[in-house]
């Protein structure tokens, strides 16, 4: 699902949103504020956009993993209930983070936060695998 709203966000969201209000609106100005240094490159604009969108999605189901392994910290149940509320939840904040600013939060905060975070991921994976 994180997946499918990733490259709808990437592919359809980001073109139409510069391509719909030539770069004014507060959507726009929130989701383009960190392309703006490809103002003038219609290529590199539209790239940007689409990894915003991407950042966004990301972001997303970063904080819903983390609020799913809270909440079966707090009750080991809670990955097997209320799956319909959970994908409601999940579809709602991809929603919610149309209308975040981009810079810093996605550009700069998150973008970090994910790299720091793979880094340690594919580090965990490793030892897991080499460790059997």
């Amino acid at each position: 699902m994180a997946l499918a709203i990733a490259l709808i966000f990437q592919y359809y969201v980001g073109p139409l949103i510069i391509d719909s209000n030539q770069y004014t609106g507060l959507l726009s100005e929130r989701w383009l504020d960190a392309c703006n240094e490809y103002e003038f490159q219609s290529a590199l604009l539209e790239e940007c956009a689409g990894n915003m969108g991407v950042f966004r999605v990301a972001a997303a189901t970063t904080l819903f993993f983390t609020l799913a392994a809270i909440a079966a910290v707090c009750k080991p149940t809670a990955n097997r209930e209320a799956w319909p509320a959970k994908y409601v939840l999940f579809v709602f904040m991809c929603a919610v983070t149309i209308v975040i600013p981009s810079d810093p939060w996605f550009d700069s905060i998150y973008l970090n936060i994910a790299r720091v975070g793979g880094v340690f991921f594919v580090l965990l994976q490793q030892i897991i695998i080499l460790g059997k």
